[in-house]
């Protein structure tokens, strides 16, 4: 069974909050994330909803740990 991670998270700076998140793409990798994406709310950049797809529920999981 997939699973999808999804969060809705506030940043105070979205370019800065970008490079972090790109810089983790390694450890999205280690547990097997198949796709993300990162949506900005209407007229604000820095409010930010954020989803994960991992094959299988444990890795997502073990991801969110």
């Amino acid at each position: 069974m997939s699973a999808t991670l999804t969060a809705r998270h506030t940043v105070a700076d979205y370019a800065a909050w970008r490079v972090v998140y790109d810089e983790a793409e390694t450890i999205r990798a280690r547990y097997g994330c198949t796709g993300q994406q990162v949506a900005h709310a209407p007229g604000n950049d820095n409010d930010l909803f954020i989803t994960h797809h991992f094959p299988t529920v444990d890795q997502a999981e073990g991801f969110a740990a």
